[in-house]
């Protein structure tokens, strides 16, 4: 269990993700200040694995059926290869890639099933 989230035995089920991490001083001042207030208070690997799952179950269980997702659902991961060393930053810009996979889907050959999925507000 973690924050009342059964994980299972061996964590969440495997997802394969590149993510690229870089050191805060790459960031441009707008994206440091989106990265400090998107850390967990708890920021480690499973805290923000938990979150994330929260994040989509939520989604999902809307009573208006929206499943996209919002601002308050990005994450960020960060990553210490040794200790003392800098923390390194990857953001996870799930609004981003949300809304570029619906662009997608809606301008594709699935555009039909699509527009019964998703309805089109852009």
């Amino acid at each position: 269990m973690h924050n009342g989230l059964y994980l299972g035995g061996t964590s969440l089920p495997f997802v394969s993700s590149l993510r690229v991490f870089c050191a805060l001083k790459h960031f441009t001042a707008l994206e440091q200040r989106y990265i400090e207030e998107h850390l967990l208070e708890d920021q480690s690997r499973t805290a923000v694995d938990a979150q994330e799952l929260v994040d989509s179950l939520g989604r999902v269980t809307r009573p208006n059926g929206d499943p996209l997702p919002t601002g308050t659902a990005d994450r960020v991961r960060t990553l210490q290869l040794i200790n003392d060393g800098p923390v390194l930053y990857s953001p996870n810009q799930t609004v981003i890639r949300a809304w570029t996979a619906v662009s997608d889907i809606h301008h594709g050959s699935t555009s039909e099933l699509a527009s019964m999925l998703v309805p089109e507000r852009f």
